[in-house]
């Protein structure tokens, strides 16, 4: 008789689990959905937020920008990243950077991944607000302000390596029918671009 009881009660357990799945599925509290993000002025003020976060701090910088050029005829020259540039040996992976190769603060001009990661959030943040219901006058002051942002990061790639990519959509590796290589721009095609 015990086990009747048991048994019953079991199959009743695993019926009220089962039709009641709906009620153990909780939303994540790190992630915010598409819907939420672009449905208000202010959640998407946030993701721009994320932009203006990602800009290089110029003022941490041990070796400005003005020293590599006749503006700052007294650079530092011992500093590595001069050196970088005296000897034409910047690229992707070798970019100059602050005290050594641990030094990461004056990455912002010359770190390409960064640089691209910045570009992609710009791309995604046009094309969301784009498709949004956001109101006209926001997607216009807003929109503008983030072109803005890519153009300076494209600025700072061309000044330092020329012609780079130009990408204006945002990228996703888990599409595997999006082109995800592009070539290489020329100087005179990224610095159009940057001025368009």
């Amino acid at each position: 008789m015990k086990s009747i009881y048991y048994y019953t009660g079991l199959i009743l357990l695993i019926a009220f689990t089962n039709s009641c799945s709906d009620l153990l599925e909780v939303p994540t509290k790190n992630f915010v959905s598409d819907d939420v993000l672009w449905s208000t002025e202010s959640n998407a003020d946030l993701f721009l937020n994320d932009i203006y976060n990602s800009l290089p701090d110029v003022q941490e910088q041990t070796q400005h920008l003005d020293q590599f050029t006749d503006n700052s005829d007294v650079g530092t020259t011992w500093m590595e990243g001069h050196n970088h540039i005296a000897t034409a040996q910047v690229t992707p992976t070798n970019y100059p950077q602050g005290l050594g190769a641990t030094d990461t603060r004056t990455e912002g001009m010359w770190h390409w991944e960064q640089c691209y990661k910045r570009i992609r959030k710009c791309n995604v943040f046009i094309q969301k607000v784009t498709a949004s219901e956001l109101p006209e006058s926001y997607k216009e002051l807003r929109i503008a302000e983030v072109r803005f942002l890519r153009a300076l990061t494209y600025h700072w790639m061309w000044m330092s390596y020329g012609g780079v990519p130009i990408i204006e959509v945002p990228l996703d590796n888990q599409d595997p029918t999006q082109t995800l290589e592009y070539p290489r721009s020329t100087a005179e095609e990224t610095f159009n671009f940057i001025v368009d």
